[in-house]
């Protein structure tokens, strides 16, 4: 395949560094520094932003698939997503790791999951996925031997101020249980390898516990591997239970942490990142096996390493953590338990707790507890704040070189700016066709040649933009792109051009402007055009232009199929607004006869648009439906993160009121365009709020407010001229209409000005010459909506056999 994302700039990474020099797993014996990576070392990266795109026949098939149940609902900031794709991407093309996997979460589950670049580079590429299984390396020191010591502790097993002598004689007497857990034993942090050669586990052990402490224990703290191999000891010892078993038993399975495991299963390798090549154990590319090398010369279950997770079973952890014990009503921990594991600076109980004077440096806050391991992992827990960050990646791959602590210094930053940004969970579990297409392993796309028609607001549940999904997927090949208005990035204003995409390497051929059908040259080699657009639900928004000229090529194709990837619409699908359209007044723009405000969705408007226009697509024609959503449903029910599909839609107020204010789009009038609140306001440098003001409030308007104001656009029209104006506030989502509040504007613009609007202009957008001779007439207003409310009532006679929702 042609275009596979992420994987343009991992393959020079192959080429140049398989073939590095011989590596060594060696204690301390790579390139980088001996010491060990305690969280204080980390430093900021600073990264900047990268552009995500360069300049008559059988029925229509409706797709109706049950999709997965495990792909988490994005809940963070589309800015913040951006910021930290970017971090990533920039650390895979600077050699700082071959791949990651991204959790972040609250309490009440994941609000962002995301896998980047690849699992694998040596011996060939092989590309990363959520489900990825990482060594976690010092991880384990928290995660599987801390929060065993504190089960014993509270069952009554030991306790934290126990001799550790207690359970292992030759332990210097002085060091207690405590003093292991938070590096303050004096124990050296490690010991040269040449001593375990020709050992015995058993001797191993207690060579280690035989070392004399550097210090007075518990007067400072030294990081100690050697420490919490003692502690897996000890939990060995106190439990009559060997370690991973333990663990496996009272913590991982619990916790439902089905991907987490002390020397994982070999049918676990194809999902397990791979390391470095050790010269210790023959020059082989370890994988499934620790990295540590004395985990692995204790048999692979050790306190200090050797656990092996996934990002999704690490964020299942920290929320337990973040329960205080607890995950899903099962208590794994009780809350006393988790307070003593994470009190104490500078070390907590096999933590790192971050000082007030730390927080004001980094992100998270006073009090977070998080650790690093060696190959490349990190997490981070803010119980303060009720949110966690985690890391998985595998930077010791293939070489040794990399680094992963810059960039989760800059997720750590990124979350704790932010986290007050984060959203609720969604009200619904709402799955949008390309979702439903995904969990049906691309059924209705296998084989196919895509063109594929789609822009930046078209994604996933889980955040990624489905060109991405589909240019990664195997199955099907995406020969170009087709952007719309505002172009691929949905930021665009004007005539789009051509281009590539940044991320995918794939062509960017624009449809908005001088071409606005698909072409010859566009098409060429596909068999399938492939929709995907964020549809606002109002008469003149072009991207359902834009999926009449396509169905309108198919036509003319009989070799050519369009999947329409369907979408909620955000205005939700019971209600109907006139006025409709006049034939005489058809475009682009108004591309079919159609209400103000449709109720129907893409797919559903496709259905339409083929028996209406006398298409006869057929079977050509596939609508793969959205799954959770019914009619009664807006954007704000449903509570999924919004992604503006152009500049100046930003969120759902200003989809809700866009259809009312635009009526005024073009007449001489802003419309808010170029200001923070595009369709909140309208006005002009001539407007007499006085006059419009009285007649709106004359009117009646339910559900919305309206109120004098000053603004000055940055862009559109009245650029640069201080405007006087009226801003426009919904106050009641269930009695405010589009149609009404935006006639209701017209008419007292029309009123008080009548002779500084483009009369053509507004009578476009209104769509009906006998309701805009009305207003003008000054017809009774209760008339007026009569005439519009007629239109409504025809139009939902002629979509409801196209209706596909309840």
């Amino acid at each position: 395949m042609r275009a596979r994302l992420m994987f343009t700039a991992l393959r020079w990474l192959v080429r140049g560094l398989i073939a590095a020099e011989s590596l060594s797993l060696a204690a301390c014996g790579s390139a980088r520094s001996t010491a060990p990576r305690a969280e204080e070392t980390i430093t900021r990266a600073v990264v900047e932003p990268s552009s995500a795109e360069t300049s008559a026949g059988a029925a229509p098939v409706v797709v109706d698939e049950a999709p997965r149940d495990d792909v988490v609902a994005i809940r963070i900031p589309v800015d913040v997503e951006r910021a930290i794709d970017d971090a990533v991407h920039t650390a895979i093309t600077q050699r700082a790791l071959p791949g990651a996997v991204v959790a972040i979460g609250r309490r009440d589950g994941l609000v962002f999951l995301r896998a980047y670049g690849a699992r694998a580079i040596d011996p060939e590429l092989e590309r990363n996925d959520v489900g990825t299984i990482y060594d976690l390396a010092s991880l384990t020191k928290p995660i599987a031997t801390a929060t065993s010591i504190a089960l014993l502790a509270e069952r009554g097993v030991l306790s934290f101020d126990d001799p550790a002598s207690r359970f292992v004689a030759e332990i210097d007497r002085r060091i207690t249980i405590r003093h292991l857990l938070d590096h303050t034993s004096g124990l050296p942090a490690a010991d040269p390898l040449a001593r375990y050669e020709g050992e015995t586990r058993e001797q191993s052990i207690a060579r280690i516990a035989s070392l004399r402490p550097e210090h007075v224990p518990g007067t400072q703290m030294l990081y100690s591997d050697l420490g919490f191999v003692l502690l897996g000891e000890i939990v060995t010892r106190a439990s009559g239970v060997p370690l991973d078993q333990l663990v496996a038993r009272e913590i991982l399975a619990p916790l439902g942490m089905r991907s987490s495991s002390y020397r994982p299963d070999a049918s676990w390798l194809p999902r397990i990142a791979p390391t470095e090549r050790a010269e210790r154990r023959g020059g082989v590319l370890v994988r499934g096996d620790v990295h540590d090398p004395r985990a692995w010369r204790l048999g692979g279950v050790s306190g200090n390493a050797g656990l092996f997770a996934s990002a999704p079973d690490l964020a299942r952890f920290a929320r337990m953590m973040l329960g205080e014990g607890e995950l899903d009503g099962v208590r794994v921990l009780a809350p006393e338990s988790v307070r003593a594991l994470i009190a104490g600076q500078p070390r907590a109980l096999g933590w790192d707790r971050r000082t007030a004077e730390e927080a004001r440096t980094r992100g998270l806050g006073e009090g977070s507890i998080g650790h690093l391991g060696w190959t490349g992992t990190a997490i981070r827990i803010d119980p303060a704040r009720d949110v966690f960050v985690v890391l998985l990646s595998n930077d010791v791959h293939p070489d040794g070189r990399g680094d992963v602590r810059p960039l989760f210094a800059e997720l750590d930053r990124l979350v704790g700016h932010h986290v007050q940004r984060f959203l609720p969970a969604p009200a619904r579990e709402v799955r949008a066709g390309i979702d439903v297409e995904l969990a049906s392993e691309m059924t209705h796309l296998r084989g196919a040649n895509v063109v594929l028609v789609t822009h930046d607001a078209a994604r996933t549940r889980d955040g990624r933009r489905t060109l991405d999904v589909l240019a990664e997927r195997d199955e099907l090949e995406v020969l170009r792109v087709l952007a719309p208005e505002h172009g691929l990035g949905s930021d665009r204003e004007g005539a789009i051009g051509d281009g590539r995409d940044v991320r995918t390497g794939i062509e960017v051929r624009g449809v908005f402007g001088p071409r606005r059908r698909p072409d010859d040259a566009m098409l060429e080699g596909a068999d399938t055009l492939v929709v995907d657009l964020v549809d606002v639900g109002a008469r003149f928004y072009t991207y359902a232009s834009t999926m009449h000229q396509v169905l309108l090529t198919a036509a003319s194709r009989p070799g050519l199929r369009v999947v329409i990837l369907d979408r909620p619409d955000p205005l939700g699908g019971v209600i109907v607004e006139g006025p409709g359209l006049d034939d005489a007044l058809l475009s682009f723009v108004n591309h079919h006869t159609l209400p103000l405000r449709h109720g129907m969705t893409m797919g559903e408007l496709a259905r339409l648009l083929d028996h209406e226009l006398g298409l006869a697509l057929g079977e050509r024609l596939v609508i793969v439906r959205a799954e959770g959503w019914q009619r009664a449903h807006d954007g704000v029910d449903v509570g999924a993160r919004w992604v503006a599909p152009s500049p100046n839609l930003p969120d759902l107020d200003a989809v809700s009121l866009y259809p009312a204010v635009a009526l005024l789009e073009g007449a001489d009038v802003s419309v808010g365009r170029g200001t923070d609140a595009p369709f909140r306001v309208l006005g002009a440098p001539w407007m007499d709020t006085t006059r419009v003001l009285e007649m709106l409030r004359a009117s009646s308007v339910p559900g919305v407010s309206f109120e004098e104001t000053r603004f000055t656009p940055r862009e559109a029209r009245h650029r640069g001229r201080a405007c006087r104006g009226i801003r426009v506030a919904i106050t009641d989502r269930a009695t405010y209409r589009a149609s009404i509040t935006g006639l209701a504007i017209v008419r007292a613009v029309v009123a008080a000005h009548r002779e500084r609007l483009d009369r053509a202009r507004v009578l476009a957008m209104v769509g009906r010459a006998e309701v805009l001779e009305a207003i003008e007439r000054g017809e009774p207003w209760d008339a007026v909506l009569a005439r519009v409310d007629a239109d409504a009532r025809a139009f939902e006679a002629r979509r409801a056999p196209f209706l596909l929702y309840e």
